[in-house]
């Protein structure tokens, strides 16, 4: 699993079981460390909304150019 730390942002393999305990490789940090997940399902949700939004506005606005002349 990936983590990420928030004090300097680096992003960094957790060590196998039984070796050092988990801490960053850059500042030595042990608190603060949070596991790097996907992009959350409601996101990737938005963004598809919003892409259709900005495709929709641009076909919307060629066909108004095209009835005019």
């Amino acid at each position: 699993m990936d983590y990420r730390c928030a004090r300097c942002h680096t992003k960094f393999a957790a060590a196998a079981e039984g070796e050092e305990a988990l801490r960053c490789p850059e500042c030595h940090a042990e608190a603060g460390l949070e596991p790097v997940q996907g992009i959350p399902t409601a996101m990737k949700l938005f963004g598809l909304f919003l892409g259709g939004a900005v495709v929709a506005t641009a076909v919307a606005m060629f066909l108004a150019r095209a009835s005019v002349h």
